[in-house]
């Protein structure tokens, strides 16, 4: 998906926003991110502006947390932006935008980026729901119903995080590019990855401890061979506090990124 931008709106945001301080009708208690869930998904939210600037630019908006998911099969990518914004700021500006058009269908009516087809609905002040399709489906879930997600300890973990992601169903790996088998996902229960802008900390938890014990030995194989590559001594000993497992679980700590490394691990199993 193109980044989008809000360039065009800026000054009519910046100037509608200075003395608006709308609250969050999800809360600090209650993100959007405990009611939102499809299967087979990456689960995502950041407060990290330099990772939301990635995929999309919101201008001078205020917010505090954009959260949402990714389905590789269905391609759907949907999620909201949390923060301390009005409603009547949000429609406006996107009104006036030559970069969106004002879609009804129905009762319902939203606005669609032009070029990349994001629908954008603010259906109160202080969010703003972002759909590549269907964001009225995305808004009786979460909104209207308040639908819960089942995976409520993972999306509090996620939310301790500059930057969280949960997989609930490992088994979309391959679709995602990794050198991974269908097989081979089927052995991990979930996977929880939690950033800052220099390091992350991941949990693979698998379906059983022997599977836990072997993905222990491929990882620190794997880390080890990528060690001797770049001609740098290896510490056993920092290596087991860095690359541990409990119970079912593996955990690496303080990790640098290295998404070859990931995707070579995954790829041994």
């Amino acid at each position: 998906m193109k980044k989008l931008k809000f360039l065009p709106v800026a000054v009519i945001l910046l100037i509608l926003l200075v003395s608006c301080g709308t609250s969050n009708p999800f809360g600090e208690k209650n993100p959007f991110v405990y009611s939102i869930e499809q299967e087979g998904s990456y689960v995502f939210t950041t407060t990290d502006k330099n990772t939301v600037s990635a995929f999309a630019d919101f201008g001078p908006l205020e917010y505090k947390r954009v959260s949402g998911f990714y389905n590789p099969d269905s391609g759907l990518f949907c999620g909201a932006v949390e923060g301390s914004f009005s409603k009547a700021a949000v429609n406006t500006a996107l009104s006036v935008s030559k970069l969106f058009e004002k879609v009804k269908e129905g009762k319902f009516t939203f606005y669609r980026h032009t070029e990349s087809g994001l629908q954008l609905y603010a259906p109160a002040n202080g969010i703003i729901l972002f759909s590549n399709a269907y964001v009225e489906d995305l808004y009786k879930q979460a909104y209207v119903n308040k639908a819960q997600n089942s995976h409520a300890d993972l999306a509090t973990r996620i939310l301790s995080a500059e930057t969280g992601v949960y997989v609930s169903s490992p088994t979309v790996l391959p679709n995602l590019g990794f050198d991974i088998s269908s097989e081979a996902a089927e052995r991990f229960d979930y996977i929880v990855i939690l950033s800052d802008s220099e390091k992350y900390n991941a949990e693979f938890s698998m379906k059983t401890e022997k599977f836990a014990d072997s993905f222990l030995t491929l990882i620190r194989a794997a880390y080890t061979t990528a060690l001797r590559e770049k001609g740098e001594k290896i510490n056993t000993s920092y290596l087991k506090t860095i690359m541990l497992k409990k119970d079912n679980s593996v955990f690496l700590l303080e990790q640098d990124y290295d998404s070859k490394l990931i995707s070579g691990i995954l790829g041994q199993i």
